[in-house]
């Protein structure tokens, strides 16, 4: 009986062992996956995934943010490459007034974020709304340019109460060639003042705009609001306006008027004899100083819309102004710069002389290194926010390889504020594709199609990358084999 029980002892003894050992071991793995959920991969900057060619896929969680670091590469890329970023997902449950953000920021500004991402930076880019494929999704578009050794993240931020589906697409593309050219300027043939009307409106400088204004004459200002400190659809914002000589009388017929995008072009198509404001200034005293006169206003704005502001003085006096875009009280408002003259281009050779953009066809010729700028508002009869346009170009003569050196792109009003002659790249939000349209071998075609915002002003510039002058023919809409006419005369 005795022998029986050690027996028995031994393989119960062996069986606790393993026992222990097995829940020892459990809460080890236990930990560890404690410990890792709590860090996920993406959730901050210190986890972020490394963003690879095309394609990245994911679900992003109700008030989640999601993290890529970009690497750089092995090779150099040719000066001028950018690089875009399309965030594509899913919108079908998206309340407009919460969002969702893409935001891009270097080395240099994490370090000032918090473990979890978290601080009180500007980002260095922001993906800007573009409708997506149906009502059901919708796109961030950004675009830049590719600084080789350094390294680059993206923060993907879903501020709704719903999870996302998204795919986050990475692109590269390479400058087309500068050419030189000793071709001869054009000589002018329509002169544009800026700032003279709205479609040649002067871009409205954040903080303070001065200017000295005739008698009887108006100067218009546009801006696109996005008060980046400011996550919400609807953002507040204030403008206070100074001027002088004041007589007491003066400051009534002195004012500012704001009018949307909406309402500029709906005025520019004849619909309205004037423009309707949405806001204008009102009178107020804002110093003790007599020679002075003060108008403010304050209101809520769209974030990502196109505005207009339009400084009128209706007195037989010259007067200087100071327009802030704050509520402001005694400023030191000091001497008004006399400009030597109001900036003049030639008609289409700049953003704000850019030609309208005719329905059906619009002919015209390039030099090479040359290029011209077009403008439109979006317009649509169903009323819809978003709307869906399209551009087809032929270029002759081709030789099968210079159509890949002529090229039109698309940009926001937004995109075009930094334009300078000479200046820094700016970054379109679409351009034309290789296609074949014909059966002409001395003609190339491109074709570029895409979903904008309802209202909104919109740039179209053509540029001949190419050695040798091109006539062009720009179609608004998807055209097949159509009837060229007659090429541009030649300046």
């Amino acid at each position: 009986m005795a022998s029986r029980e050690k027996f028995l002892f031994i393989p119960l003894k062996s069986f606790l062992l393993f026992l222990a050992l097995f829940f020892a071991i459990s809460a080890t793995l236990l930990t560890i996956l404690l410990s890792a959920a709590s860090t996920a991969t993406g959730s901050n900057p210190s986890s972020a995934i490394t963003l690879t060619d095309g394609e990245n896929t994911g679900v992003l969680g109700a008030d989640q943010q999601r993290w890529f670091r970009i690497m750089p590469g092995e090779q150099l890329h040719a000066p001028g490459s950018t690089r875009s970023l399309t965030l594509i997902y899913s919108a079908s449950h998206q309340d407009p007034n919460q969002f969702v953000s893409m935001q891009i920021f270097n080395q240099d500004q994490i370090q000032y974020l918090d473990p979890e991402g978290n601080g009180q930076i500007s980002s260095s880019g922001e993906g800007q709304l573009i409708p997506g494929q149906g009502e059901e999704m919708s796109q961030l578009v950004w675009t830049g340019p590719i600084a080789d050794g350094e390294i680059d993240y993206v923060q993907l931020l879903n501020g709704t109460d719903f999870p996302l589906e998204y795919w986050l697409v990475n692109e590269i593309s390479s400058a087309l060639p500068q050419i030189e050219s000793e071709a001869a300027v054009p000589e002018p043939v329509a002169l544009v003042t800026v700032g003279a009307s709205p479609s040649n409106a002067a871009t409205l400088s954040p903080g303070l705009s001065q200017y000295r204004l005739e008698p009887y004459a108006t100067r218009w200002y546009t801006f696109v609001q996005n008060d980046v400190s400011v996550a919400d659809h609807f953002q507040d914002l204030n403008f206070s306006l100074f001027f002088t000589p004041g007589d007491g009388n003066r400051g009534h017929n002195i004012n500012f008027e704001l009018f949307t995008a909406g309402e500029i072009s709906a005025w520019h198509r004849g619909d309205r004899g004037q423009p309707i404001n949405f806001g204008a200034g009102r009178l107020v005293s804002r110093d003790s100083d007599p020679n002075t006169g003060e108008r403010v206003w304050g209101g809520t704005l769209l974030r990502g819309d196109t505005y207009f502001v339009a400084v009128e003085n209706g007195s037989d006096a010259a007067i200087d102004y100071w327009l802030f875009d704050e509520d402001v009280y005694d400023p030191q408002l000091g001497l008004v710069p006399q400009p030597a003259a109001a900036p003049v281009y030639v008609l289409g050779d700049t953003p704000q002389s850019a030609l309208p953009l005719g329905e059906g066809q619009n002919v015209g010729g390039l030099d090479p290194a040359q290029e011209v700028w077009y403008s439109f508002t979006t317009t649509n009869s169903e009323a819809d926010f978003f709307v869906e346009r399209a551009l087809t170009m032929v270029v002759t003569p081709d030789d099968g390889n210079r159509i890949h050196h002529v090229n039109f792109e698309v940009f926001t009003a937004d995109g075009v504020r930094s334009w300078s002659p000479g200046g820094a790249a700016i970054y379109n939000v679409g351009a034309g594709g290789l296609v074949v349209r014909d059966n002409n071998l001395l003609t190339g075609e491109r074709f570029w199609t895409g979903w904008l915002i309802e209202d909104m002003l919109f740039y179209v510039r053509i540029r001949n990358g190419s050695d040798a002058r091109v006539d062009y023919w720009l179609f608004t809409g998807d055209v097949y084999g159509p009837e060229l006419g007659q090429p541009a005369a030649a300046n």
